[in-house]
């Protein structure tokens, strides 16, 4: 279940600068029914006055960030996960149900009955409220399945879900991506990368009498190489953004048409004429790609990659310049 509370690429910034203890405190429940059994600098741990059985852990850790994502996108992260998980237990037939708090502060919850040695059959309840961009307090709380604690279950449970309204003095809303953005998953690979490598090819074969030019010149080959560094440097700029989108795929074409751009100028930059000729077309592709992306809100650094890509056409045009005209002159 660690993965399912807290997946993904953490924050640097230490999780909750607000002490645990502050935001249980909150609850009139937690602090009038349950008293503290362990404590420890980032957890906590209580037990009901009146049933020891009734228990309830919290901890605070960072959640996932959200960089570069829509609230849905942010969301269905969280949900891949917990489904994957249900079915697990589903598939140990036991009940589970899940739900989503859809809004800030937002928060996810997975029920599920299980047993304990020594308690017996129990209802087990799990949930995360992510109060801030670094903070995501995580519950776990048991009460035996019987008839007649039923009641304390519904007490203990809406009271860990109230903590979404009584910490809302600690709760910081994140300014999440409009949605509809940037296309994800195979039609964004296919839109941003399999699109415009059909192009570079389509133009190369076209092209392909002028690989019969000199080798190239040592222009040709400066601009090829700054080429390189021009997508690198993109690449690395983004490097967040990129990174918290794989696994949705968001953003993954543009990461890969300007690694495939990289890739091929600087193997070009040692080879001779064929592949200096791919290196200048893939330049100047990945150049209209960037540009054709900042135009329709396809990137979160659109001056950037509208500066990177106009760059990357006019070096491609003058490399070629360079190497057309010093043919005969050499």
């Amino acid at each position: 279940m660690l993965t399912l509370f807290a997946p993904g690429v953490a924050n640097a910034v230490p999780a909750c600068s607000v002490p645990l203890e502050r935001i249980i405190q909150t609850s009139s429940y937690l602090t009038d029914n349950m008293t503290v059994h362990e404590q420890g600098p980032a957890s906590m741990t209580l037990k009901h006055k009146d049933d020891p059985r009734i228990i309830a852990a919290f901890s605070v850790d960072t959640p996932a960030p959200s960089i570069g994502l829509s609230k849905s996108e942010y969301i269905s992260f969280y949900q891949k996960e917990i489904d994957k998980y249900a079915a697990t237990v589903q598939g140990q037939d036991r009940a589970v149900d899940t739900s989503f708090f859809t809004v800030e502060p937002l928060a996810w919850r997975v029920v599920e009955s299980t047993s304990l040695s020594g308690v017996g059959p129990v209802l087990e309840g799990r949930m995360s409220i992510r109060l801030a961009e670094n903070c995501l307090v995580k519950a776990s709380y048991i009460v035996p399945d019987t008839p007649n604690l039923l009641s304390r279950w519904k007490d203990l449970s809406t009271a860990i879900a109230e903590l979404r309204e009584t910490a809302t003095p600690f709760v910081l809303t994140t300014n999440f991506e409009r949605e509809d953005t940037a296309p994800t998953g195979l039609l964004g690979i296919a839109v941003g990368f399999i699109a415009p490598l059909l192009v570079i090819s389509l133009v190369y074969q076209s092209m392909k009498h002028y690989s019969r030019l000199d080798a190239p010149s040592r222009y040709t080959k400066v601009a090829i190489f700054a080429m390189a560094v021009m997508a690198c440097g993109l690449a690395f700029l983004q490097r967040d953004v990129f990174m918290n989108g794989l696994y949705i795929l968001k953003y993954t074409d543009a990461l890969l048409m300007l690694t495939t751009c990289a890739v091929v100028c600087v193997a070009a930059a040692f080879q001779e004429q064929k592949t200096a000729l791919l290196a200048l077309i893939t330049g100047a592709v990945t150049g209209g790609s960037m540009l054709a992306s900042a135009a329709i809100g396809w990137t979160l650094a659109p001056v950037a990659s509208a500066s990177v890509g106009a760059a990357l056409i006019v070096v491609a045009i003058l490399g070629f310049l360079s190497w057309t005209l010093s043919f005969g002159t050499e």
